[in-house]
């Protein structure tokens, strides 16, 4: 039996969301989740970890450094047509019928981390004492690489039968595909460019902040380790003090966007009937009961390539937003907790 990794992608996106809320919600995991002008704030407190559990937070840079290697040996790799093992070959495989779409997403996520990487370098800055959890740090990295495994799970090697496969479809299935793609990429590209904007004016901010203060440390760069307390309530940020997280949610968003049409017009019927037979099966067989196991081995966890022509395999991308929506939330929550925090001490 072959194990889909769709499924197994899914499970280990789940099981983030699930962390990511224990750090928000249990007190003993709250320090995991810390980072930078947060974590600094939160040191008068007795530490609960050794101090090698904390790496520099512009350790951050190598997330989008790590990604976009990853991504192009990835794309090397599919281009080859090489497999890594004999599931690996059914899971892109089992992608064919969406290969198009995984196509338009890894480029738009290249694009992605290219511009965050050249935003690491030259208008992020982070100060001698700035500091993160290694878990965290952790996290960001197999975020990262899991993501890019999933965007470029398909037969790069086929690329003249992927377009002629999409570009042969009926006239009722290419026109809505089209318009989800070119929505989803267009939506992709304009939250980037007004995420760049409120990056900008984060660093701008920063620069006023220190320049303010006349803080420079012994090589030169800027000394970011006292920061700004709260942004301003102008532009970007007039609504939320945390537009660049909502922006980064919409990003991954868009690119379910590109999905769009066989997410709704294939995967969600087809969840729909699988979850109705599963019903059916557990009135049948009571709980608990093997067969009920077994269905949910067979429908969620077996690959199954003679189903991928009704049922897309690319569910992997809502349960990769879903993780990213509920990291995001569970920071913006910290974020304005923190300078409300600073707001009743002024």
């Amino acid at each position: 039996m072959i194990y889909n990794p769709e499924a197994i992608l899914t499970l280990v996106w789940i099981s983030f969301i699930i962390c990511s809320l224990m750090v928000y919600y249990v007190p003993i995991f709250t320090q995991i989740g810390e980072h930078g002008k947060r974590l600094k704030s939160s040191q008068h407190n007795p530490p609960s970890y050794s101090s090698w559990m904390f790496v520099p937070k512009y350790y951050f840079n190598g997330f989008y450094i790590v990604g976009i290697i990853f991504m192009f040996l990835m794309l090397f790799v599919r281009v080859l047509g090489f497999y890594f093992c004999e599931m690996d070959e059914m899971f892109v495989k089992s992608h064919f019928s969406t290969s198009f779409q995984f196509l338009v997403a890894s480029a738009l996520f290249s694009i992605h981390l290219i511009r965050r990487s050249v935003e690491s370098f030259t208008i992020t800055y982070h100060g001698s004492t700035s500091k993160m959890h290694i878990c965290g740090f952790l996290v960001g990295v197999i975020h990262y690489l899991l993501a890019v495994y999933y965007l470029t799970s398909f037969p790069f090697h086929q690329l003249g039968e992927i377009l002629n496969s999409f570009f042969e479809q009926s006239f009722y299935q290419l026109v809505p595909n089209l318009l989800f793609i070119i929505i989803g990429s267009g939506f992709f590209i304009l939250c980037n460019f007004h995420q760049m904007l409120c990056h900008y004016i984060l660093y701008q901010l920063k620069l006023k902040t220190l320049e303010s203060k006349n803080e420079r440390n012994e090589i030169g760069k800027l000394n970011i380790s006292s920061s700004y307390s709260r942004p301003p309530k102008v532009g970007y940020f007039r609504e939320t003090s945390n537009p660049h997280y909502i922006y980064e949610m919409k990003i991954y968003g868009s690119l379910c966007l590109v999905f769009g049409y066989p997410i709704l017009f294939h995967l969600i019927p087809g969840f729909i009937r699988s979850f109705v037979q599963f019903i059916i099966q557990f009135f049948n067989f009571g709980f608990p009961s093997f067969s009920i196991f077994n269905f949910l081995i067979e429908h969620l966890f077996e690959l199954n390539l003679q189903s991928t022509s009704t049922v897309p395999n690319c569910y992997g991308i809502l349960f990769l937003w879903f993780w990213v929506v509920s990291n995001l939330v569970v920071v913006c929550k910290k974020n304005e907790q923190f300078y409300q925090e600073n707001d009743k001490k002024k």
